[in-house]
């Protein structure tokens, strides 16, 4: 792994955090493609934010993702849940795979 899991639990902050200020209502996590909000029904790139590879979509993911679900991707390619960021906010979460790669769409 290239980053630690702090390191990574704090890029996702970064990232949640941005749905917020910006009004955003999902944010999406896809190989080949910076981190994407959606914004008044408009996808639009995380601004300074690189392509997503697997590996760092990955880590990112891992951070969301509860122990309790990973058997569940791992059989059945996807998994739902819902992540609280801090105390400000709650997300419904969808993991998946998308061309053999992990992708995750975060709904506010």
């Amino acid at each position: 792994m290239a980053m630690n899991y702090k390191n990574q639990e704090g890029e996702l902050d970064k990232l949640l955090g941005y749905v917020l200020e910006t009004g955003a209502s999902d944010l999406h996590l896809v190989v080949g493609k910076p981190p994407m909000v959606r914004v008044d029904s408009v996808l639009l790139p995380v601004p300074d934010e690189i392509v997503l590879d697997a590996e760092r979509t990955g880590e990112l993911i891992a951070v969301l993702l509860p122990e309790l679900h990973r058997s569940m991707l791992a059989e059945k390619k996807q998994t739902d849940f819902s992540y609280s960021f801090k105390s400000e906010a709650r997300f419904r979460v969808n993991v998946y795979y998308k061309k053999g790669t992990l992708a995750a769409s975060l709904r506010h």
